[in-house]
């Protein structure tokens, strides 16, 4: 058997010429699926080599050791850092990219194993990947940010040249083409659908803006990541000056030499990890690892000694953090902040874990490493991310609070579908049951139901990789000639979703879920694999209780035609919101925890002893 690893299909009589019943395709990009459906030409994805059931068991335990493996080099690097944390304070970076990487491991072994020949079909050939140390801007997201985040080792990209670099692949040539432009209507559609959300927004802020005349006093706070709750929370703080010195010094330390910090024992235990861990990609590990170390550790002491000098001069009361602790530089800032006995405070980012708990919630906002007060917005969540370092308080969600005051209007549109991110080669969403075959079938599934029942159902692409959906679901919709399907590109679901008798989503996982949990309508989960979901047993009931589940196109089908005959009621609940959401009998979150950071910012700064 011999093996073809599709990449794109810009020249199909090409790539016919290949097939035969000896051959096997792969395939890893929506893009391609909706080619090779077109060209009815059947296709294995990467869960027909590697299951998800047989990877999260893998997960669980190499995920142990790669805990003390980071350890293991925190102990090594301490005393030249000042700092017990240069490696897994990096741990929600790191992790992602580890269990990426295990995947593609034994989706190599399987693949060399099972074929005697593979080819790549694509565009252009993969480069070799150099030997020479990965430089720091290599290994930081691109934007004002600067986290640590490994970007370019999680892109397609990269996973390409992984696997054309560890085995003997055959290279076919893929004809070139230009990218196409974004049809106008499109473009406009776009345009408009921002403008809706930012009207949106200006409401809020208007109807919820009542002390804008009172003094701001000189005391600062400092703010990693101003977005989402923190964003909303601002306004409930006028007497506070906000500020947020970390970007420009993430920008200033890129440009400095690290400092030289090489020794025989990290080494050592660099070296070993990587041997016993992988055979295809030992040397690939063991580079990136070496050129964090060598980069980004080789950097902590000049940030740490910045930073504690801005502390010293701004004397911040309190740590604001919209993301927790995304990378070992805000690790190391709140670090200090616990040296110098400043608060620290971190909104839970994206809504509730209950429903979809992912491991790496951990290492951003309830790790075991510095001293913080997370405000989440489900009662259940308290006890469970609650520990020594974390005191847990439920608080709730100010966005939603908000929009819940916003004026009801009736909804005059049928379906709003709601999709799941885009995850091309982010192997790591199949510990959650998603991947990107999975989103592509069960939106066929969604719009081959709606149509089949003549309702109208708009697709609301995902945020993320919506510019790449758009022109997949817009070759859907031609190729299949659907009749009754829009596609919404642009603007927020929580904006949007308000027009629609019925929302459909197929990712629990997704932030929006509770907007979506609080609007008055019905609501359907489409997920094929709900009953392997991971999902607490102590909210199980409630979920079914809130919302439709359809796990196959019969049963949604029946659920539409419910639907159209006016016999598919919603099943929103308040206890829903009061549970998972924010405190229904507290009123306002954002004056309920502005009044908590008023009672705690109210010590003087701390100088270090």
């Amino acid at each position: 058997m011999e093996l073809i690893i599709v990449q794109s299909v810009n020249d199909f009589p090409s790539l016919e010429k290949l097939l035969s019943t000896s051959t096997d395709i792969l395939v890893f990009d929506q893009s391609v699926m909706v080619e090779l459906d077109k060209k009815k030409v059947k296709y294995k994805v990467i869960q027909d080599f590697y299951s998800e059931g047989q990877y999260y068991e893998d997960v669980c335990i190499y995920r142990k050791k790669t805990e003390s493996f980071l350890t293991q080099l925190d102990k090594n690097c301490e005393t030249f850092v000042d700092f017990p944390y240069a490696f897994s304070g990096n741990e929600h970076y790191l992790s992602t990219w580890f269990d990426d990487l295990i995947y593609l491991e034994k989706l190599i072994q399987t693949i060399k194993n099972r074929y005697k020949k593979i080819h790549l079909y694509a565009t252009c050939e993969p480069e070799r990947i150099s030997n020479n140390r990965i430089s720091f801007l290599q290994l930081i997201s691109f934007g004002v940010e600067n986290n640590i985040s490994l970007l370019l080792e999680k892109s397609d990209k990269r996973k390409i040249q992984l696997i054309y670099n560890s085995i003997d692949v055959y290279f076919l040539q893929d004809k070139n083409v230009s990218h196409k432009d974004i049809p106008y209507k499109y473009r406009i559609s776009f345009f408009l659908n921002r403008l809706k959300s930012y009207y949106d927004r200006k409401q809020i802020f208007k109807n919820f803006n009542k002390d804008k005349n009172i003094r701001v006093v000189n005391k600062n706070i400092y703010i990693f990541h101003d977005a989402y709750e923190i964003t909303a929370l601002k306004k409930y703080l006028p007497k506070f000056n906000f500020l947020n010195p970390i970007t420009k010094l993430r920008q200033d330390i890129k440009q400095e030499k690290p400092q030289d910090i090489s020794n025989s024992s990290i080494e050592n235990t660099l070296q070993s990890f990587a041997k016993d861990h992988f055979f295809y990609l030992n040397k690939y590990f063991y580079l990136i690892i070496s050129s964090y170390h060598l980069e980004v550790v080789g950097r902590l002491s000049s940030f740490k000694r910045q930073f504690e000098l801005m502390i010293k001069k701004d004397k911040p009361c309190l740590f604001l953090l919209g993301s927790g602790t995304r990378d070992v530089f805000d690790t190391a800032c709140c670090h200090l902040a616990n040296k110098y006995s400043i608060p620290i405070i971190i909104q839970q980012h994206g809504g509730n874990r209950i429903f979809s708990d992912k491991a790496y919630d951990e290492s951003l906002e309830y790790n075991k490493r510095v001293f913080k007060t997370l405000i989440v917005q489900s009662k259940k969540d308290v006890e469970k991310f609650q520990n020594n370092k974390t005191k847990v308080l439920n608080m709730g969600s100010i966005q939603q609070y908000e929009r819940n005051q916003l004026l009801y209007k009736k909804p005059n549109k049928d379906i709003f579908f709601c999709l799941g991110p885009d995850v091309n080669f982010s192997f790591r969403h199949l510990l959650e049951y998603y991947s990107v075959n999975k989103k592509h079938q069960q939106s066929l599934d969604v719009i081959k139901t709606a149509e089949e029942v003549f309702l109208s159902v708009d697709i609301k692409l995902h945020p993320t990789g919506d510019r790449f959906s758009l022109n997949n679901y817009i070759n859907i919709i031609k190729n299949k000639k659907f009749k009754n399907t829009n596609i919404i590109y642009g603007g927020s679901a929580e904006t949007i979703s308000r027009n629609y008798k019925l929302i459909i989503m197929d990712f629990l996982a997704s932030g929006v879920r509770k907007h979506i949990f609080s609007l008055k309508i019905p609501v359907i989960i489409y997920d094929r694999d709900f009953d392997k979901m991971r999902i607490n047993d102590l909210v199980l009931s409630d979920l079914r209780n809130r919302c439709y589940i359809a796990k196959n196109t019969s049963e949604l089908l029946d659920l539409l035609n419910r639907y159209k005959a006016g016999d598919l009621p919603s099943k929103w609940r308040e206890d829903i919101i009061d549970n998972y959401i924010y405190p229904v009998g507290k009123g306002n979150p954002g004056r309920n925890i502005a009044k908590y950071i008023e009672s705690i910012s109210s010590n003087k700064y701390k100088e270090d002893k």
